[in-house]
């Protein structure tokens, strides 16, 4: 069956996320009048917890007529900007980076399918990014995110600037550091021997410090290039990115260490186990093939032996403005999670893990001397 044409549009709809089928039937009676409610098929797709992403379709398995429909989640609603995450995925669709926009709902928005293979949280899906074949297929996708002409339709769009995670971290910190989450017993073993408020207010200031000096051009980011925001089809080798909910213009040194964290980490390994993070020959593999790919795309000369140097310095010191910054911003989704997930200490010890992980290596990393070019 081939793919509807539609307009997009605006459903006036509100879905309930603990029972998204009868909020989904109504918008679909609207944008697939042909299809009948009973007919239509659910099958949740992505395994995070801030949203929830489905895929809704009446053949036998989803074919191109499938719709993919998005409910954004409540939390960190503060940080989010609706409109600008709409116009985001609005461009992606236009520039074939993500699914074509369908729809938007007060609580959502509709895609069309994108088939291929989607990955969670589980160590096979964690696994199937350690080959670096899948690290340099991401490196290239993010690079046209992150090119010229990406950049130059974002601003015709009037696309606002994306997240700004180390500002971020701090609001989250002063509001939610040291203080009691639901459990008790985990909230002493998230806690137990990591550097006060006070002491993690001066480091944040610093990493706004460093990496204000790296001067970093800014460009389009998709704000959230995690796992389960990928999908890739083996048969064609295309690969495109859901969910934009952090999107805009910014520094792109986020989404190129936003994927390399979440890829080798995820949501449930163990906090003190440094052999997860990807190895400097990945990482290298990684830089060069989203280099390369940038200035081709860019119209510019391929790299120099400096330029992947210095991006690969600067992209470490970058991940340790990550590692630590992302603990902070995840305080509010670690204690809402802890009576959802199976095993809430590896939950919290992955994001703890981080962070002790940023206390043992930044003195080397910040030491590192930037190549010039």
């Amino acid at each position: 069956m081939s793919s509807e044409r539609m307009t997009p549009l605006h459903v006036d709809v509100e879905v309930d996320s603990a029972n998204y089928e009868e909020g989904f039937r109504q918008i679909l009676g609207i944008i697939r009048p042909g299809w009948k409610g009973e007919d239509i098929k659910f099958k949740r797709i992505q395994q995070g917890m801030l949203n929830i992403l489905v895929i809704c379709y009446i053949t036998e398995e989803p074919d191109d007529s499938a719709m993919l429909l998005r409910v954004i989640g409540a939390l960190f609603a503060g940080h989010r900007d609706r409109e600008r995450e709409i116009a985001a995925v609005k461009l992606s669709g236009e520039l074939d980076l993500g699914p074509k926009f369908y729809c938007s709902f007060k609580n959502g928005y509709g895609t069309g399918f994108f088939p291929g293979t989607t990955y969670g949280w589980d160590d096979d899906s964690l696994n199937a990014f350690r080959d670096d074949r899948m690290g340099r297929a991401v490196a290239k996708l993010l690079a046209k995110f992150h090119c010229k002409k990406t950049l130059a339709k974002s601003r015709e769009s009037k696309m606002g600037k994306g997240i700004d995670i180390i500002a971020v971290a701090k609001d989250e910190m002063e509001k939610h550091w040291s203080k009691p989450m639901k459990n008790k017993e985990l909230t002493e073993y998230f806690y137990e021997g990591l550097p006060s408020k006070e002491e993690l207010l001066v480091e944040i200031d610093r990493l706004a410090v460093i990496r204000d000096e790296m001067n970093v051009e800014a460009r389009m980011l998709h704000g959230d290039p995690n796992p389960t925001n990928i999908i890739f089809n083996e048969k064609t080798g295309k690969m495109v990115l859901v969910d934009y909910e952090f999107s805009g213009i910014g520094n792109p040194l986020l989404d190129l260490t936003w994927y390399l964290n979440f890829a080798a980490i995820g949501l449930y390994r163990a906090d003190e186990d440094d052999e997860y993070h990807f190895g400097p020959e990945y990482v290298k593999s990684y830089v060069r093939a989203y280099l390369t790919e940038l200035k081709r795309l860019d119209g510019e000369d391929p790299p120099t032996e400096r330029e992947f140097e210095r991006l690969y310095v600067m992209l470490l010191r970058f991940y340790m403005i990550f590692s630590l910054t992302i603990s902070m911003f995840a305080l509010p989704f670690l204690n809402s999670s802890l009576d959802r997930v199976p095993d809430p200490k590896q939950l919290m010890s992955s994001y703890r893990g981080r962070l002790l992980y940023y206390l043992k290596h930044k003195d080397r990393v910040f030491s590192m001397p930037t190549p010039q070019v």
